[in-house]
């Protein structure tokens, strides 16, 4: 099967008070027709700078290969449809909601703007909007959290897209609602058909929703794998500590949770070594001399 989406050596850079600061460094993978991948890791890690430089919505520098149905030509909002993890900044608060789900079809489609009406007031009851016809015609402030979260979910929809990239889209909802929104995007993906890239710091939602999983690290790849074989046997040490830092239902109240003590290297400078090794309790001499091979730790070559 060919791949949909084929990444290979990702570089995404940014200019910071007159320096280069590499987010994402030789990042390649592929997402196959109807596949769900999920991407993993710390803030700061690259997942976001990659996933932008996908969709071609970043202002970085970037470089490498980027791929989408054999071709170079990506045009995000007709075959690539976005939803962002603030809701509120991604809408626009001076626009009715019908008309934010409408531009779309307007620009890609060519709709009519009677067309594009119709279309978005099906869209909005199709994820979950009570009185679609009514609500089409509110402003995004006149909507709960959730409700927006539906609404971006809708615009992303708008244009029958083969591939949904979901950027943290639970970050600022409450446990009840997280789940509703990963249901939502499930059941959507399977009733389009389409891919799905989703992008979070919570492994427990990579589980929930992917059947791939890409761990990042400092802007690269250091772990991937089914999700089933990374939860049950993760070989890269930043990893097991990811997993292990997770809140889970099964153990005691009273036992804390396990911390990934320090921080990410600087990515202003450049990175001798492996990125991981001032953090990790594994350290060898050879991690602070020598970049690691492709499973990107000595330990597990």
């Amino acid at each position: 099967m060919n791949p949909l989406l084929t990444v290979k050596d990702l570089l995404v850079s940014f200019s910071v008070q007159g320096q280069l600061l590499q987010a994402v460094r030789g990042v390649s993978f592929e997402l196959l027709e109807g596949e769900s991948v999920g991407i993993v890791g710390e803030s700061g890690c690259g997942k976001s700078a990659a996933v932008q430089a996908i969709s071609g919505l970043t202002e970085g520098k970037v470089s490498g290969l980027i791929e989408f149905a054999g071709t170079r030509n990506l045009v995000p909002g007709k075959e690539i449809g976005m939803i962002f993890q603030d809701p509120m900044s991604s809408l626009n608060p001076t626009m009715k909601i019908g008309a934010q789900i409408s531009e779309g079809l307007i620009y890609h489609k060519m709709a009519s703007k009677k067309e594009a009406k119709h279309r978005a007031i099906k869209l909005l009851d199709l994820v979950g909007i009570k009185d679609a016809h009514l609500r089409a015609n509110q402003y995004p402030h006149q909507f709960s959290g959730g409700m927006r979260q539906r609404v971006l979910i809708a615009t992303a929809l708008a244009c029958n897209p083969r591939l949904l990239i979901a950027d943290e889209p639970t970050t600022a909802l409450d446990t009840a609602t997280q789940q509703q929104i990963l249901d939502l995007i499930q059941k959507m993906k399977d009733l389009f058909k389409m891919s799905l890239l989703i992008i979070s710091h919570d492994f427990n939602v990579i589980a929930k929703t992917c059947e791939k999983v890409l761990v990042m690290y400092a802007g690269k790849i250091i772990e991937r794998g089914s999700v089933q074989e990374v939860l049950q046997n993760p070989r890269h040490p930043y990893t097991q500590m990811l997993l292990g830092s997770r809140p889970r239902l099964d153990k005691p109240k009273s036992e804390p949770l396990s911390l990934i003590e320090g921080a990410p290297p600087n990515l202003l400078a450049p990175i001798k070594g492996c990125a991981f090794q001032q953090r990790c309790p594994l350290k060898a001499l050879k991690c602070s001399e020598e970049p690691p091979g492709p499973i990107a730790c000595w330990r597990v070559q």
